[in-house]
């Protein structure tokens, strides 16, 4: 036979040159066609021949109607054939044939695929030749190992994909060489097994693996590799690791597993040009050197595993009560690697969560209920106020653990800490408290420890209700920029003893219906914050605040204590604190007593008033802003601020106090800052 060149056609928008033959593939057959692309063949052969076109592998996405991926195949307008799916010729003598004839000369194939696949397809290959005589059918046992393509005046031999065509121009070799396995476990065979592998085969297969693994090698299924009768191998297969060499392996015995010792495998595989042998499947795998099962203490790991290998990863959690201190931050968990050497990849530790020392409170102290100064997970502190002149406020008992996001807690009031408030309305140096009236009298210190001596344009008095706010009258401050004034004495000659509290004002806030110079004295409540916190002994403590219960209601004849530095009948400013004890008299008894007398008409007395005195006992100019107080309903020993000294006609006989207990929301806003006051 004369041998012929095979013509390899590139797209053309044309038509190409006349040729007897040649081969149209699909693009990058057999590696799979790309997507999106529509290519188109011009065939054209000479005049007076006719063109057959032989379909040797058809490997298309199959659809209905083809309408997705084809090849189609036309001449002068008629199509001759439209093509998808898969169909193949396996060996020179199948039943596969697509063969399409056109008697004219010239034929055109396109071949077009849409924009995705979701598996590869290989294409197609097909031949054409101008029909003449077949050498392939007339010399079929001399011609080619796969397939035999006809032409004018000779043949040529083509392969099956996998394979390329021999030396010879008939034989087809396979390609088996060049694959590359990286992942740790895989499966390696010999080609087309379980079928007979090819003859004049090459093969070379390596496996890659991290250094820290060793690859083993185990044979299984059958293993049938050609030898002679005297056991020699005429195809051979062979392992080549860390500069050993396994084999030659052959027969029909299946080789024992192979510890290669090496992270680095090559398996080489000759066969010769003939036998019919299934050949052989290795299955291969790694070992490395274990890791320990746990990467940290106090920790627990996932997965949970009997052994750890190189490259084996885990998540490390650390367990309640404990945390990862790295740099600023502190976290629970990480993610850790088994190294090649047997270690693992994070060196940090599981350590104990320290909440730190606990919150320190204000006129509170913190014992330590476990070890002393032991400030980790479970620690536990009890807090506890200094006793008499302080009581906590808090839900629960004072008590807080160290919890496992490194706060203290506390069971009630979570990581809120306690807080250690003023006792209220208690004296330290309690007065007498008789049934009847009696004249004014001074004061022992401790008897008034909330008194507040103001000292300014005006003269007046105020009391503390906590450790940071005094309670007095608008009309004593709502003209005083910065008012001077004194906790914890009774004799204002002695304002400078080391034993006085200077309260330092930081902000005035008047009642918002309050009116500077007004006729009445309606809303003649004023707010003190102070600067700073007033530290509580036995001559400073706040009066408590009336409570909304009924009992609070100042009744008639109901008898309170009045305090100050005021006039006494001798019109003298006192210089020692005096007292008196005054009952409460009904406003409308005070009405009737005052209207009428300089300038006090009905409309000088609101609801928001309270009057108290009695002939020759009551609060007088000096007084104005001092508290009148009267006995707790529900704590013996203990007072609250009922009225606030306002104004009056004549010392030594009835005054008017403004009611606190309509105030009381208003005190609460403004001591919370929510109020919109008169601040000054």
């Amino acid at each position: 036979y004369r041998l012929v060149l095979l013509l390899s056609l590139t797209p053309l928008a044309g038509l190409a040159a006349h040729s007897f033959h040649g081969e149209v593939l699909s693009p990058n057959f057999p590696q799979g066609y790309p997507n999106e692309v529509e290519r188109t063949w011009n065939i054209s052969v000479p005049e007076g021949f006719g063109i057959e076109l032989r379909f040797t592998h058809i490997d298309i996405e199959p659809s209905e109607g083809c309408t997705y991926d084809y090849v189609k195949v036309t001449s002068e307008d008629n199509e001759l054939g439209l093509f998808c799916g898969q169909r193949q010729q396996t060996k020179k003598g199948s039943e596969f044939q697509e063969t399409l004839y056109s008697p004219f000369n010239k034929m055109t194939i396109t071949f077009k695929s849409d924009f995705s696949n979701e598996v590869r397809y290989t294409g197609f290959a097909a031949y054409y030749v101008a029909k003449d005589v077949d050498e392939c059918e007339e010399m079929s046992d001399y011609t080619c190992q796969h397939y035999c393509n006809n032409f004018i005046g000779g043949y040529e031999c083509s392969c099956r994909p996998g394979y390329t065509l021999g030396k010879d121009q008939k034989s087809c070799e396979a390609s088996c060489s060049g694959d590359v396995f990286t992942d740790l476990s895989g499966v390696i065979t010999s080609p087309e097994y379980p079928k007979p592998y090819p003859r004049n085969a090459q093969c070379s297969y390596e496996i890659q693996l991290d250094e820290g693994f060793q690859v083993i090698l185990t044979f299984v299924e059958k293993f049938d590799v050609e030898k002679d009768s005297m056991s020699n191998c005429i195809d051979t297969l062979k392992v080549k690791a860390g500069g050993k060499e396994f084999g030659p392996f052959c027969g029909n015995k299946v080789p024992a597993k192979i510890e290669t010792g090496s992270n680095m495998v090559k398996i080489i595989f000759h066969t010769d040009n003939i036998g019919d042998n299934q050949g052989w499947k290795i299955q291969y795998s790694k070992t490395a050197k274990s890791c320990p099962r746990e990467v940290t203490a106090n920790s627990r790991m996932e997965p949970q595993q009997e052994r750890y290998e190189f490259k084996d990863t885990v998540h490390v959690t650390c367990l309640e009560g404990y945390e990862i201190v790295e740099g600023k931050f502190d976290v629970r968990e990480f993610v850790s690697k088994c190294q090649r050497d047997g270690t693992w990849s994070s060196s940090y530790q599981c350590t104990l969560v320290d909440c730190g020392d606990p919150l320190e409170v204000d006129n509170s102290k913190a014992t330590f209920l476990t070890e002393e100064d032991v400030t980790t997970y479970q620690a536990k502190v009890k807090y506890s106020c200094k006793e008499q002149f302080y009581q906590m406020k808090a839900l629960g008992d004072g008590t807080y653990t160290c919890s496992a996001n490194g706060e203290w807690k506390n069971d009630k009031d979570g990581s809120n800490p306690p807080e250690c408030i003023p006792v209220c309305g208690k004296p330290s140096v309690p007065f007498e408290d008789i049934q009847r009236i009696i004249g004014g009298s001074p004061a022992k210190l401790g008897n008034f420890p909330w008194q507040v001596y103001i000292v300014g344009n005006e003269k007046g008095g105020g009391a503390l209700i906590s450790d940071q706010w005094v309670l007095t009258a608008a009309h004593v401050v709502d003209s005083q920029a910065q008012p001077h004034m004194y906790a914890g004495l009774t004799n204002r000659n002695k304002l400078d003893d080391n034993s006085v509290a200077h309260l330092i004002k930081e902000r005035t806030f008047l009642h918002a219906d309050w009116a500077n110079g007004q006729k009445d004295f309606n809303n003649d409540i004023a707010l003190v914050k102070l600067k700073h916190k007033v530290q509580m002994g036995q001559n400073v403590s706040p009066v408590c605040l009336p409570g909304k219960e009924s009992k609070y209601t100042l009744q008639k004849n109901r008898l309170g204590h009045i305090s100050g530095w005021g006039r006494t009948l001798k019109r003298d400013e006192a210089v020692v604190l005096m007292k008196a004890k005054v009952p409460v008299v009904a406003l409308d008894d005070c009405k009737a007593s005052l209207i009428g007398r300089g300038e006090v008409t009905d409309s000088s007395f609101t609801d928001n008033m309270v009057c108290a005195g009695s002939e020759g006992i009551d609060s007088c100019q000096g007084d104005s802003g001092g508290p009148l107080v009267f006995q707790d309903p529900f704590k013996a020993g203990h007072y609250f601020v009922g009225g606030i000294v306002s104004w009056g006609l004549e010392c030594g006989s009835l005054g008017v106090y403004t009611k606190v207990s309509n105030y009381l929301d208003w005190i609460e806003k403004v001591m919370k800052g929510g109020e919109d006051s008169k601040a000054l």
